[in-house]
């Protein structure tokens, strides 16, 4: 993590309501704002990227971001809104039709972006122990107790 986290926990919590109540063109500009958060304040293993996240991929978080480790292996990061008040990080998998959940909280704080930087390097081991598709790296992070 670099040495920016209370402005770094500030902009996340305010890009916090980004619900699909909000226009299309506000909740994107949110969504932007958290993605530039993510991307200059946590420290990504080489080659990883953050990205807005597609259309497909909007579903399942109202505030949310997608970490790229691999071409097959992308994170969703951020907050579910008010019918899912939680921070969350999942692993995309099954065409991104399903989420293997890595990490979820009901505060986003020190502790948490802790944690989440734990997930990330996790993902990252895996990565490079050959794990490079979705399917098989979400299979091996259920079985070995990582992942719901």
């Amino acid at each position: 993590m670099k040495n920016r986290q209370p402005h770094f926990l500030a902009n996340l919590l305010g890009c916090q309501p980004a619900g699909a109540d909000m226009s299309p063109e506000l909740r994107g500009n949110v969504r932007q704002m958290f993605t530039d958060s993510v991307l200059q304040n946590v420290d990504l293993p080489a080659a990883w990227s953050v990205d807005v996240p597609a259309p497909c991929e909007e579903g399942f978080l109202s505030s949310c971001c997608v970490l790229t480790a691999a071409p097959d292996i992308r994170l969703i990061f951020g907050h579910g809104g008010a019918d899912a008040p939680f921070w969350s990080m999942g692993l995309l998998f099954d065409n991104d039709l399903s989420v293997a959940w890595l990490f979820v909280s009901e505060v986003i704080d020190n502790a948490a972006i802790a944690a989440i930087g734990r997930e990330i390097e996790r993902i990252d081991e895996y990565v490079h122990a050959g794990y490079t598709g979705a399917g098989r790296l979400a299979a091996a992070l259920r079985f070995t107790g990582v992942a719901v």
